[in-house]
């Protein structure tokens, strides 16, 4: 193959060329790039504690970090100490039951994740619980935490859209720390109001709301 030598004269008139080029679609880029979903840790972190429940069949909440604003999850984790089943719980601030899991099968101890087929809606306050199909498998701190309400023993499942029926009033049951978390992402720019942009880590509250209505969990509501 022949080859010819571009002239020196030619060679300084395109050589910023291509750098004009990659210049501007590094800027198309940049525009382009979504922006990050607001969200937060609903629960306590998934990790090894020493304790169990001594009940069966029965549904217990963990109110140590409520759900800091109106949002969804796709999924949940949690710390099992034994082979066994269990299903998830959502429960408002009057701890009335807005949604509760199938059975998830739980193979053998350790960290697990649940995935759910739908996104779940939680509305701020909202606190994250479990009902124990048969004996309880998520391990907890004893003594330590918030509250921890629970209904009785072989209680049951809850129904969804009724309030749980609380064995004891919230000032006299335990404190406790469940190994169990959702990962929520803001459904509402209200949010990033009143300086919440700040709280997320936004340089303003456009950018703020530009992310939660970009997420795709905005598309939802509570």
């Amino acid at each position: 193959m022949s080859t010819v030598q571009v002239p020196r004269s030619r060679r300084r008139r395109r050589g910023p060329r291509p750098v004009a080029v990659l210049a501007a679609l590094g800027v198309v880029t940049a525009l382009a790039a979504p922006a990050l979903a607001v969200t937060a840790t609903f629960g306590n972190p998934a990790v090894p504690r020493p304790w169990g429940d001594g009940y069966e069949h029965f549904t217990v909440v963990d109110t140590n970090n409520p759900a800091p604003f109106d949002g969804y999850f796709t999924s949940i984790d949690f710390f099992a100490g034994w082979a066994g089943a269990v299903r998830f719980v959502v429960v408002d601030s009057d701890y009335t039951v807005t949604w509760l899991s199938e059975v998830v099968e739980v193979a053998a101890p350790g960290a697990h994740t649940a995935d759910f087929d739908e996104s779940v809606g939680v509305t701020e306050g909202s606190n994250l619980g479990f009902y124990a199909v048969g004996r309880s498998v998520v391990v907890m701190d004893y003594g330590f935490g918030a509250p921890a309400p629970y209904e009785a023993n072989l209680s049951g499942p809850p129904e969804v859209g009724e309030p749980l029926e609380l064995e004891h009033p919230l000032d006299q049951v335990a404190h406790r720390v469940y190994s169990l978390n959702a990962q929520i992402t803001a459904a509402s720019p209200e949010v990033c109001k009143k300086g919440g942009w700040e709280l997320y880590g936004y340089p303003n509250q456009g950018q703020c709301i530009a992310s939660v209505v970009a997420a795709p969990a905005s598309r939802h509501r509570p």
